[in-house]
């Protein structure tokens, strides 16, 4: 008699199905800021790796690797396992060093609209590594900090040749530019608040219904198949390497300016928000018995 197979430990089941939860709905958040700054070393910041090591990643890059003519390292830090971008330059060579060439262009002297975009082939990435990861039938993209717009024009771009045509875009900025949505100033305004605006523009005729939804707006999305991506290109003002002699303590990330200590206090607030939103075992994720 062939002898029964043992019980797998169920810590591993309840892993397995809270990933599956989470393939099939749910809110994600990125933050993005410069690979060499001080915002990785944020308290709040290291505390979201090291709290949620399974669902919080840092990734590195360089626009270099995705078509842009000058370097610019950035850093990653979101909850898509899926996005895996191009390792940055130059320890992986990008086209230009490749070439035995050097990079045609810096970003001093670069326009500020160009300065402040993200690369469209790294747009490409982060959407088709989005939905790689969540299976759903609306895609709303909520760019916090959208400054010049790069990631809604690349998605009408895509949309025009027939791709992502269940991606809505929801940009908000503190400066008014011609596609924003609305210019929230989010030293007082929170993410799950940019939902509520979210719904007044693509689903007004629901906001009475999702109001009054148990798990508030977000839980409503989610529950009529809407998985929501926050990016969050947040200032780096006062975390990039050429502001650090002014705003940061030499050697740290500990502020020293009136500017720094409000972005760590943004910042906390941010992730305070996004812990809520995306990986509290609370409203969106309820916990699974085993």
């Amino acid at each position: 008699m062939m002898a029964a197979e043992a019980p797998q430990p169920k810590f591993r089941l309840k892993k397995r199905a809270i990933a599956r939860q989470q393939r099939q709905s749910g809110v994600d958040f990125m933050f993005e800021n410069p690979a060499d700054g001080r915002f990785k070393d944020l308290e709040c910041v290291k505390g979201l790796l090291v709290e949620f090591p399974d669902q919080v990643f840092k990734r590195v890059t360089s626009y270099c690797q995705y078509g842009f003519a000058y370097q610019k390292r950035t850093l990653f830090i979101g909850t898509l396992p899926t996005f895996v971008p191009a390792a940055p330059c130059p320890e992986s060579a990008c086209q230009w060093l490749r070439k035995g060439a050097s990079h045609p262009g810096q970003v001093v002297g670069t326009p500020q609209a160009e300065k402040n975009s993200i690369p469209p082939l790294l747009v490409d990435l982060i959407v088709d590594s989005w939905m790689k990861f969540r299976v759903a039938k609306t895609y709303l993209l909520v760019d916090v900090f959208s400054g010049w717009g790069s990631i809604e024009q690349r998605v009408c771009e895509q949309q025009l040749k027939g791709r992502w045509m269940n991606v809505r875009v929801f940009s908000n900025d503190i400066v008014h530019r011609a596609h924003t949505d609305c210019n929230l100033d989010m030293q007082k305004w929170t993410p799950s608040q940019l939902l509520v605006f979210s719904m007044l523009r693509f689903w007004a005729s629901d906001i009475e219904e999702a109001s009054k939804h148990p798990k508030g707006v977000a839980g409503w999305l989610v529950d009529s198949g809407t998985t929501i991506l926050f990016h969050t290109s947040t200032p780096c003002e006062t975390y990039s390497v050429n502001g650090l002699c002014v705003h940061r303590v030499k050697g740290s990330a500990q502020p020293k300016s009136e500017a720094a200590v409000r972005a760590d206090a943004l910042n906390t607030k941010l992730v305070s928000n996004f812990k809520f939103l995306c990986l509290s075992p609370g409203p969106l994720l309820p916990f699974l018995a085993t």
